[in-house]
């Protein structure tokens, strides 16, 4: 496959800015594809392009990383999020004939407008685990993603199909025009999507004591993204659960979810997420990745360029959790993937899962005992070493059957059993081999 461009950045992790280089495909044809097949030895004995030269110095220097994560090719670029469109009669014969015997879908996903860069990325591998685990079990599944008003009625054209909505929580931001409210919470909520007539899926953390605080206040105008967020970045919001009060159907992947709702009395089901092929990284980015370790002369055996990675939203929780961790004595590098983005996610973030020894999982909020699936599920299926913050102590646990295959900390004590599994490279592969088999 031909490869269009290629990215070596050297992150200052602890900071927000990155130094990089981009090679153009004439240079990648100099240098990298013979590097994927090559020893070790062959730019030793040919020599780097000179631009490249002096970008591994400053790295040197810097003692940053350097590792190639953006790799643009069409085989690397599986993960990219697409739609199942009808696109032809056959199409349409074929799941008209399924309905005869079994319920037909939609999983669509609500984005907050065309500017929104984050959304569809987030539940990506959500939707294709979820279309999957469904066409398994007979069902026909469509996916689509929406952005405005038009989007979502062209996307529920189709009678028949049962909506199941991702990033629900979205559906604050889309206005009615007369009474400057929310549309889907006036008379005109079927322009957009009628939460009565659509299965809700939720992923957001919900706080039943803080949201009980505002019960007696009406849904607020949302004149910027700061307006959906709960005072602790929870995008479950007064408004949103109005919205979940109106729905046909509410699911959630958190079972202390389901805890919260019940208080708030909304009657929701348990459904989490499992084991499915969308989770799996390309094979190709790992052989990618592991190949391209001499450039740093680190062993296949313990390849990482990547001390510490963590990648979500930095809510003030995380933030000074991430501040502790990064300070003396004894600091820990970590970088935050998307520490200058709204989010990475697709090839881009694969590949910084892959080049990383440890993967860490923070607690979004205080008091936050959310089992978070949506972002172990890939770490699991591929083989990922992580240390969660929190415990898991009670059979009762969401976590429990994961017990062994993943690495639970207090955080008083995160940064000493971070720097104890950093020197032992076997013990890491042993646990991340158990969460596989688990998963």
């Amino acid at each position: 496959s031909e490869i269009d461009s290629l990215v070596l950045a050297v992150p200052d992790v602890n900071e927000i800015t990155d130094h990089g280089v981009i090679a153009n495909a004439v240079t990648l044809r100099k240098w990298w594809l013979p590097s994927a097949v090559e020893p070790p030895t062959y730019w030793t004995q040919r020599g780097f392009p000179f631009e490249l030269e002096l970008f591994l110095d400053q790295a040197r220097l810097r003692g940053s990383l350097l590792r190639a994560w953006w790799l643009v090719a069409s085989t690397l670029n599986k993960s990219k999020h697409t739609e199942d469109v009808l696109k032809t009669q056959d199409h349409i014969k074929y799941l008209e004939c399924s309905q005869t015997k079994n319920q037909s879908f939609l999983v669509l996903t609500i984005e907050q407008g065309h500017t929104d860069t984050s959304t569809a990325g987030t539940f990506a591998d959500v939707s294709a685990s979820l279309a999957y685990g469904l066409r398994a079990l007979g069902a026909s599944v469509r996916t689509s993603r929406c952005t405005d008003a038009l989007s979502c009625s062209s996307a529920l054209s189709i009678p028949k199909e049962l909506p199941i909505v991702l990033g629900a929580h979205n559906l604050q931001v889309f206005l009615d025009s007369s009474s400057n409210q929310p549309i889907v919470l006036t008379d005109h909520a079927s322009l957009l999507l009628d939460p009565s007539r659509v299965l809700l899926y939720n992923f957001e953390h919900v706080n039943a004591k803080m949201l009980s605080m505002n019960l007696n206040n009406s849904p607020s105008i949302l004149s910027d993204s700061a307006a959906m967020t709960t005072a602790a970045g929870s995008y479950f919001s007064s408004v949103t659960l109005e919205i979940f009060r109106r729905a046909h159907t509410v699911w959630d992947y958190s079972s202390s979810n389901i805890q919260e709702l019940t208080q708030l009395g909304i009657r929701a089901t348990h459904v989490p997420l499992g084991a499915a092929p969308p989770w799996h990284i390309d094979p190709d980015l790992k052989h990618s990745i592991i190949s391209s370790s001499f450039l740093s002369g680190i062993s296949e055996d313990d390849y990482g360029l990547i001390d510490v990675l963590f990648y979500g939203t930095l809510t003030p929780h995380r933030a000074n959790i991430l501040a502790s961790l990064r300070a003396s004595p004894a600091a820990v590098t970590i970088v935050h993937a998307n520490a200058y983005s709204n989010g990475i996610f697709g090839v881009s973030l694969d590949a910084m899962i892959l080049d990383a020894k440890i993967v860490l999982n923070l607690q979004a909020f205080d008091n936050d005992d959310e089992w978070k699936m949506p972002r172990l599920a890939r770490l699991l299926a591929n083989e990922k070493f992580i240390i969660s913050q929190g415990s898991c102590s009670k059979a009762s646990d969401q976590c429990w059957p994961f017990r062994e295959g993943i690495v639970f900390s207090p955080l008083s004590r995160l940064k000493e059993t971070i720097l104890f599994f950093l020197s032992r490279p076997q013990a890491r592969r042993t646990i991340a081999r158990r969460g596989l088999q688990t998963f």
